[in-house]
């Protein structure tokens, strides 16, 4: 059900096959690149927890991802304008301590 619906590009159904294949959950056995490549997708696609674990797997390089601060911050700052309430804090954490020239 989530497959057919992320191949047909609807953001939410990629995000929680992301959500599948990071945790192992759905059937689905623990795949760190499928999770990258489902994450990637519905961030594209605008879901804002995507954007905020693609902001982590930057941030913390999750998923074999080369640390890329900017990154992390251009993903975060994406999640948080949505309203995603990990990604606000994300930065503003990064601007108290004056962390990614936030």
């Amino acid at each position: 059900m989530y497959t057919k619906a992320a191949n047909n590009g609807h953001a939410g159904a990629q995000g929680r096959l992301g959500d599948a294949y990071h945790h192992g959950e759905l059937g689905q056995k623990r795949d760190e690149q499928a999770a990258l490549k489902w994450y990637t997708m519905a961030a594209k696609g605008g879901d804002s927890f995507a954007q905020c674990m693609l902001g982590c797997a930057y941030e913390y390089g999750w998923w074999d991802v080369v640390i890329d601060l900017q990154m992390a911050r251009t993903c975060y700052q994406e999640a948080a304008e949505s309203g995603n309430g990990h990604a606000q804090r994300r930065l503003g954490t990064a601007s108290q301590y004056g962390w990614w020239d936030v």
